[in-house]
């Protein structure tokens, strides 16, 4: 009968005796590959090193580059705007009289024509942007352009000059030019120039430098990279004669130990009797990038070929072709002795091996591993998946034992925690509210559900982890210290709060904050409730009820006022005609009375009645301006929409502004800056255009009389106008400079009698009456945005 000892034995012998032999096959195979694989990555670090060096150099270069052109793009604009100044010094001696306008330009011309730098070779030039006179004023190198239409090459420059000034006043343009060398004139060559618009003359002026000139110092810094790689990373083989090598698209060595600078395009591959260059190109551009052939060698027998392998890629920036090339002999040469030094060390390790596992297996190896593999089985819960039968001495089944014992009470707990986890989960994601359990020693974001992320626009990722003063923008200084208070546990604290979403949008929200314990740590659990929609739809319905009974009140009023008011006027035009007009009947009136109407003329001009008449009469105008206001606050238009031109409707308005303001007003409207920021091309809009424009002029004039009221330090009074189209709105925007309005009463600007002028200045009604010509008579927005001391916006938008 064999016992557990025999069997082993006969075991580990079988294993020897098959060992040893498989051993002695493959040791040499297995030796070599190993030998070539360590060959082959040394070989392939060395190359990496050297591509890396290369790329990280190249860009150096290209960093340089962009540095180089910067700063001359820089200096170029800083004598761009020197010119600029010496336009405007001549011009400021125009202005003051000490010469005048056509001798100032000529001086300032010639000044400019003589200018240089860059040794000579830069220059300025100037050129009109009047279409009615000619484009070039003054060119000092090509003087035949000067006063004649342009024709050729010059067409496109001038125009793209033209267009930047004309649009954004100054800028940088990149466009194509001759160039002046020592074997003649280069055509196209691209070059870059900064214009600047000088506005009283109606021209501009611009310099220009050659881009190819900052490629020299490029070039200065390769040469650098070459002489590096010689003296340095080349100097660094592989195994005994491996070495590194770089060809460029001359096939020219630039980088090897001895052949730098040797042409390499002749040489010839025996083995495929090709040019050995072009192989290389061939094998930089496949998968592998290796390539095996012969080259010649020094020997003391002379001049022999020997097996070669290169692994080569091509760097396409330089055009260059990097690789390092190993001589097979290297790796073949030590694989005999290490295989059989191999062979008896295996031998020798394996058969003490085979006693030390005998003696173990006996003692301990055996039931251990056979309870091992039992454990190790697992199953998807992570669990051994077979019951645990444990062998061999008392303690190994005793320890077989316990182990079933905690893997039941570890299934059992698992399960119970995976149910309850579920739970929870589930009521959490469910709620319709947001919640969030935030660390109040850091103040970040540590648990939360669906709603919490999704209803600010954030993805899951983005929210974890996140402050808390990320989303709190409140501006109540003691809101945010509410997010991280510690509380007493299961006291509760609400708040109103005001957060931001990812694009920027502030929502309203009630912040529930209860403090809780989990573990040995303390949370703030928090419930967000999003109230933004709600209040925004409170303040319409506020807005609206207030606007629908004030509507109503102003319609009776102005009924009520229209007729007695009608009398007075009528009855004041009938007194200044039986007083200050010629007619018969006022003649044969006085002279009953003893009196000429010269001199009861001269009466009420004594007694200025003429000029309490004329108060009278412009009360009664300005009463029944009122009135039509009141009537247009209440009245909806019957008329029929017509197709405009918003950028004319605006322009009138803005004629009309400078006339009525000119005339009436202590404030003119012509010190105003008006910038047009149009737009085109555009549609035309449908809409009441006397209506519309009503809503232009009233805008134009509060921020007319506002920008009245404030000092300008710096800067002068300025209204920009812009319109432009997205989608089915058209939008018009006028902003002023001026004071602004506060904050506080920024919602009231639209409510009826509501005004921020001085008493009888104002009625309050323009802005109400706007608010309800676009809202009510077209269907569109009215909005408004201030911000005080800075400026003020309003907004319309017109349903295309």
């Amino acid at each position: 009968m064999q016992t557990l000892k025999s069997r082993i034995i006969f075991f580990f012998l079988g294993i020897i005796i098959f060992s040893t032999a498989v051993l002695a096959l493959i040791v040499r195979q297995t030796t070599h590959h190993t030998l070539k694989k360590i060959l082959d990555q040394s070989a392939l670090n060395l190359h990496g090193l050297a591509t890396r060096h290369v790329e990280t150099q190249y860009h150096h270069i290209q960093e340089n580059r962009a540095l180089i052109l910067n700063y001359r793009k820089a200096e170029l604009k800083n004598k761009v705007y020197i010119v600029h100044s010496i336009l405007r010094s001549h011009y400021k001696k125009y202005i003051s009289g000490v010469v005048d306008e056509q001798s100032a330009r000529m001086e300032a011309f010639e000044e400019i024509r003589n200018m240089r730098y860059d040794d000579g070779v830069g220059y300025f030039w100037i050129s009109s942007t009047d279409p009615s006179s000619p484009p070039i004023i003054m060119h000092p190198t090509m003087p035949e352009l000067e006063g004649k239409p342009l024709e050729g090459a010059v067409v496109t420059p001038h125009l793209a000059f033209l267009a930047v000034v004309q649009k954004q006043r100054e800028g940088f343009v990149n466009y194509e030019w001759t160039k002046p060398s020592s074997a003649g004139m280069e055509n196209n060559k691209r070059k870059i120039a900064y214009v600047k618009a000088f506005e009283p003359w109606q021209l501009f002026v611009g310099s220009g430098v050659y881009i190819d000139d900052i490629e020299k110092e490029a070039q200065k810094q390769l040469a650098v990279i070459i002489k590096e790689l010689n003296n340095v990373i080349a100097a660094r083989g592989v195994a005994e004669s491996g070495y590194l090598w770089i060809m460029n698209e001359e096939n020219q060595l630039l980088v090897h130990p001895g052949l730098t600078r040797k042409n390499v395009g002749p040489e010839i591959n025996p083995e495929t009797v090709k040019r050995l260059a072009e192989g290389m190109k061939a094998a930089a551009r496949q998968h592998s990038g290796t390539i095996e052939y012969s080259w010649g060698n020094s020997a003391p027998g002379g001049k022999r070929l020997l097996s070669e392998k290169t692994l080569v890629t091509y760097f396409q920036p330089l055009g260059w072709y990097i690789a390092v090339s190993l001589y097979k002999k290297d790796f073949e040469q030590p694989i005999t002795s290490l295989t059989r030094s191999i062979i008896y060390t295996a031998g020798l390790i394996l058969m003490v091996g085979i006693l030390l596992s005998f003696w173990l297996s006996r003692m301990v190896t055996r039931p251990l591993q056979q309870l091992t593999n039992t454990v190790s089985e697992v199953g998807l819960d992570g669990l051994p998946s077979h019951e645990i039968v444990s062998h061999g001495t008392v303690e190994t089944k005793i320890l077989g034992q316990t182990i079933s014992t905690m893997v039941d009470s570890i299934r059992q707990s698992r399960a119970h925690l995976l149910e309850s986890e579920m739970r929870f989960r589930t009521i959490f994601e469910s709620a319709g509210e947001a919640i969030v359990l935030i660390d109040p020693q850091t103040g970040t974001v540590v648990e939360y559900n669906a709603v919490a992320y999704k209803s600010l626009g954030y993805t899951r990722m983005e929210f974890d982890g996140m402050d808390v003063g990320r989303l709190n923008i409140s501006s109540a200084p003691d809101v945010l210290e509410k997010y991280t208070i510690r509380l007493p546990e299961y006291q509760t604290v609400r708040f109103n709060s005001l957060h931001r979403a990812k694009n920027g949008e502030p929502r309203d929200v009630l912040v529930t904050c209860r403090g809780i314990t989990v573990g040995s740590r303390y949370y703030n659990l928090i419930v967000i409730l999003d109230v933004t929609d709600k209040k925004k739809m409170e303040e319409i319905v506020i807005q609206a009820e207030k606007m629908q009974s004030l509507g109503g009140l102003a319609a009776g009023i102005a009924h009520e006022i229209n007729s007695p008011l009608s009398g007075i006027m009528q009855t004041l035009d009938v007194i200044k005609t039986r007083l200050l007009t010629p007619h018969p009947k006022n003649d044969e009136v006085a002279s009953h009375t003893g009196i000429t109407l010269k001199q009861l003329e001269q009466y009420l001009q004594g007694r200025e009645i003429d000029s309490l008449l004329q108060v009278i009469y412009n009360s009664g105008l300005r009463a029944s301006e009122v009135i039509t206001n009141m009537l247009n606050f209440a009245r909806k238009e019957t008329g029929v929409f017509q197709e405009v031109s918003l950028v004319e409707l605006l322009d009138k308005a803005v004629d009309l502004a400078v006339s009525d303001f000119s005339t009436k007003n202590q404030f003119n409207f012509r010190s105003i800056e008006i910038l047009r920021e149009y737009t085109l091309p555009m549609g035309l809009a449908r809409c009441y255009p006397g209506e519309i424009q009503q809503v232009f002029l009233n805008i134009l004039k509060n921020g007319a009389d506002a920008m009245a009221q404030k000092e300008y330090v710096t800067g002068r009074p300025t209204f920009i106008l812009r319109i432009r189209q997205e989608e089915q709105w058209f939008i018009i925007e006028i902003e002023d400079n001026g004071p602004g309005i506060e904050e506080a009463i920024q919602h009231r600007i639209f409510e009826p009698f509501f005004t921020t002028k001085k008493i009888g200045k104002g009625t309050g009604l323009g802005m109400s009456v706007s608010y309800f010509i676009v809202h009510e008579h077209h269907r569109g927005r009215l909005e408004l945005k201030s911000t005080p001391g800075i400026f003020t916006r309003y907004t319309i938008r017109l349903p295309v």
